[in-house]
Formats: C-alpha cells, structure tokens, sequence
C-alpha cells in the first residue's frame, strides 16, 4: 500500500478580535496485492476537504464556526482466484458530505466570591 497525505491551510491575521483559518487537506492511496491470498482487492482512493472557519471574541465570550466539503473517489479493480473464478467485481464509488459547526465559548462564573 502507497500513501501520500497532503494539507494546505492559511491562519489569516487576527484583525478587530477576529480569527479566520481555511485550507485543503486529503490523502491518495493505492493498494496492490502481491501475497498469494488477497484479502481485500487492489483499489485506488483519492480524499479531498476544503474547509473555513472563523472566531470572534467578545469580553470573555467567543463563539466560532466552521465550514467543510469534504469527497471521496474509490475504485476497485476485479480479481480472479489461482482458478480464474472471479473474488472481486470491479467497482466505481464517489462519497462527498457537507459538515458545519457553530459554538460559543464562556468562562465558568465561581460560585465562591
């Protein structure tokens, strides 16, 4: 199995209490099969995110966001066994989702003053 994982990102200045950061991340991988059993059959994957989130502090309160796109390509080739029976079909997927997320961040208030 070859893997390459790759990841891109900008943190841009912070500006009136303001952070901002987006970026690019994912990861390649192929799969060949050169034991005498295959357990699983010889594929190619090919992950790709984008993403952007932000954060705003007020006094001592912050709340932040974010954002992210995310896609999946996988594909499988078809293998025969020693007899020529085929193991695995061949096989084509794309898998993609859209992720959000909203908080808020407040200190604790003592109950002992």
């Amino acid at each position: 199995m070859k893997t390459i994982n790759y990841s891109i990102a900008y943190h841009a200045p912070e500006w009136n209490k303001w952070k901002a950061s987006w970026g690019v991340n994912g990861m390649g991988q192929q799969n060949r099969n050169k034991a005498a059993e295959a357990i699983i059959p010889d594929y190619g994957l090919f992950d790709f995110g984008v993403y952007g989130m932000a954060s705003k502090t007020w006094n001592q309160t912050t709340v932040s966001g974010g954002l992210r796109y995310d896609i999946r390509d996988l594909h499988s080739r078809a293998m025969s066994n020693e007899n020529g029976a085929e193991r695995f079909q061949a096989f084509s997927k794309t898998f993609s989702n859209i992720s959000a997320s909203l908080g808020q961040h407040m200190p604790l208030v003592s109950m002992y003053r």
